[in-house]
């Protein structure tokens, strides 16, 4: 049986108030939808793989996240 196909994404957390002022693990992304949340980047800074949990997020803030197709949309329905 092969893996199912992964798709990364970038989104870019000031366009989807749902996100905002909370942190990543309050939003329980993973248990939630199944998607990975890879790496973060608030406004110029460098990205951060494997931010950490308590991080919160901000208007600035864009998240790398990777999942198959089915994930990704469950992630969007709830987030975005």
């Amino acid at each position: 049986v092969g893996s199912p196909d992964l798709h990364l994404e970038e989104i870019s957390c000031g366009e989807h108030p749902k996100l905002l002022g909370q942190t990543l693990s309050q939003l329980q992304i993973r248990s939630r939808t199944g998607v990975l949340v890879l790496g973060y980047k608030h406004g110029g800074e460098h990205v951060e793989i494997n931010p950490p949990a308590h991080r919160p997020v901000e208007r600035e803030d864009r998240i790398f996240i990777l999942g198959n197709v089915n994930q990704l949309e469950d992630f969007k329905e709830l987030y975005l």
